[in-house]
């Protein structure tokens, strides 16, 4: 099987209220992030978010603060 791996999105990412109301920096990295759960990293270590997201570990915390606020990461 090739290395591309996919994940499904839905349409209504474009007018999910909890999505909507998010940054657009943070609906970004929202999407990133589904994107490195699908390349199969489950243990997502925040240096390592951080990191691949090219932001800091402090504007990651407030990222996943946030986040975790709409329930869109556990």
């Amino acid at each position: 099987m090739s290395g591309n791996r996919w994940f499904r999105m839905y349409g209504e990412f474009l007018t999910d209220p909890k999505v909507q109301m998010l940054s657009e920096a943070d609906q970004r990295r929202f999407i990133m992030v589904m994107c490195m759960r699908s390349n199969g990293d489950v243990t997502l270590h925040d240096e390592n978010v951080a990191f691949q997201l090219r932001i800091s570990d402090e504007e990651w915390a407030a990222t996943k603060l946030r986040l975790r606020a709409k329930s869109l990461i556990g």
